[in-house]
């Protein structure tokens, strides 16, 4: 199954709709990196404001959420959208604030922090995927563990983020920086 596959499958629980959202679903796709599995996507709002949704994606790696730019949504400034994403071995909690029929989830890491409004049934699968996810990283011998994702790869992850046009210089020269600080 593909990005656009589980957004379908999942906007029944979701109660998002995917249809205006094939642009940022397409945009998540090409962020997809070849040693990564996807578990899971959907459209999501955030807590903070549901006017900007957005397409999460959980891999065997990471979450990161492709969203559209408050102020790019003309159609002059086309594939423009803004990225966050933690790897799974950085998240430090995850936590439910549950309402009757919606509810909030927020996901704690050491690098991003993430937060979403929406159905509980979503935000429990979300947070099910999340937890399956990592302790599947949790129980890998270490030589694996730390073969999943070297700096080098990180490096090249970012530089095809830049050339798509992702992240701009400025954003791509912060992460580059902070990827080789951490790998020294």
């Amino acid at each position: 199954m593909n990005i656009a596959d589980f957004c379908k499958e999942n906007e029944k629980i979701s109660k998002v709709k995917v249809k205006g959202m094939v642009k940022l679903i397409n945009k998540a796709e090409e962020i997809l990196m070849d040693n990564e599995k996807l578990l899971f996507a959907a459209v999501v709002g955030s807590s903070l404001t549901d006017i900007n949704p957005g397409v999460l994606v959980i891999t065997s790696l990471r979450i990161y959420q492709c969203s559209q730019d408050l102020f790019t949504k003309s159609d002059k400034v086309l594939g423009t959208c803004s990225l966050k994403e933690l790897y799974l071995k950085d998240i430090t909690s995850i936590r439910n604030k549950n309402g009757l029929v919606g509810g909030k989830l927020e996901i704690l890491g050491l690098t991003e922090n993430f937060y979403f409004g929406g159905r509980i049934a979503l935000l429990n699968k979300i947070r099910e995927v999340i937890n399956t996810a990592r302790s599947h990283i949790e129980n890998m011998p270490p030589s694996e563990n730390n073969k999943s994702l070297n700096y080098l790869e990180e490096l090249e992850h970012l530089a095809i983020l830049k050339e798509k046009g992702i992240l701009s210089e400025e954003e791509f020269n912060s992460k580059k920086q902070e990827v080789l600080n951490g790998n020294k």
